[in-house]
């Protein structure tokens, strides 16, 4: 027997459940000036541990395959 909660999602994956649908205007954006924004790259530790991580994989995938990844 299906519960109301199954019935409700496609093919019967609770994870793929759609809210029920809301009348009017639900979300509206402000406007803001371009101005008010940062044109600065975000910085973190967390960002600059991550970028590390990533050059370190690239240097050992470059070096197996020897140089003939490109430009």
């Amino acid at each position: 027997m299906l519960t109301a909660f199954a019935r409700r999602s496609s093919c019967g994956f609770p994870d793929r459940t759609l809210p029920a649908r809301r009348e009017g205007v639900a979300y509206q954006s402000g406007s803001y000036a371009t101005k008010g924004f940062s044109d600065a790259e975000w910085r973190s530790e967390e960002r600059d541990r991550y970028l590390a991580e990533l050059g370190r994989d690239v240097g050992q995938l470059e070096g197996q395959l020897g140089g003939a990844g490109g430009p």
